[in-house]
């Protein structure tokens, strides 16, 4: 039988302390960082919503952040993956609908899009963009990112501002809902030396219209945090 003197027993105890209050350090700091991280997060997608409501003045008080709900494999957004689509409601109204799509045909790939709406259920079609935001993409710097706002603040609000108040009423004509080098008559200019990403970001804010007109339903009939597949081939 093993015999443990008592300086030994007490080594051991004080060995067991340290390492059980350094565990509990670690961890502690840990779960710290993650929930910071989570919070700088969640402040900035926030924020984002808010810069993106905010140029109609649209009212919210339901937080925002929880009302959502997720999308995959759909056609006109464009993602096998989840997407989120958000719901403001003031007064437990809805005022605003923010989805994100993708841009599958960038230049360098694809671009993630949000898009805000302004419902309206007595004429779906007439549901209007608010404004869109591009949050993530990989476009040729100087070039195919003037959409950038974090670049390009002016030239690139003032682009972004060419969406504000379109609907599938407005232009009823789909040809219009391209880039002036496709179509005369089209609703959006592309800039100098790029084509294809404002092309692709045009295509990606008609689709969510699209998206909405046959979905809008769904959308507000389930419950948030649920993910759901909504396949319209």
């Amino acid at each position: 039988m093993l015999n443990i003197n008592h300086k030994n027993k007490k080594s051991i105890i004080i060995f067991i302390t340290i390492s059980v209050i350094t565990v509990f350090i670690v961890t502690s700091v840990y779960l710290l960082a993650q929930n910071k991280i989570t919070e700088n997060k969640e402040n900035h997608q926030k924020s984002i919503l808010n810069k993106i409501l905010s140029s109609d003045s649209i009212k919210y008080n339901n937080n925002i952040l929880k009302s959502i709900i997720y999308i995959k494999n759909n056609q006109y957004l464009k993602s096998q993956d989840y997407l989120p689509v958000y719901i403001a409601t003031f007064n437990n109204k809805i005022t605003a609908i923010i989805i994100e799509t993708i841009a599958p045909d960038g230049y360098n790939g694809k671009i993630n899009v949000l898009v805000a709406l302004k419902p309206n259920f007595q004429n779906i079609k007439s549901s209007k963009i608010i404004n869109i935001k591009i949050t993530n993409h990989e476009e040729t710097p100087g070039l195919g990112d003037k959409f950038d706002e974090n670049k390009y603040h002016q030239k690139a609000t003032k682009w972004l501002n060419l969406f504000q108040d379109k609907s599938l009423m407005n232009p009823q004509n789909n040809k219009k809902w391209t880039v002036k080098k496709d179509y005369n008559d089209a609703i959006i200019d592309s800039w100098t030396g790029a084509t294809i990403t404002p092309r692709a970001i045009t295509k990606a804010a008609y689709n969510v219209l699209l998206f909405f007109e046959k979905n809008y339903k769904t959308i507000i009939d389930t419950k948030y945090k649920e993910k759901i597949i909504i396949q319209n081939f």
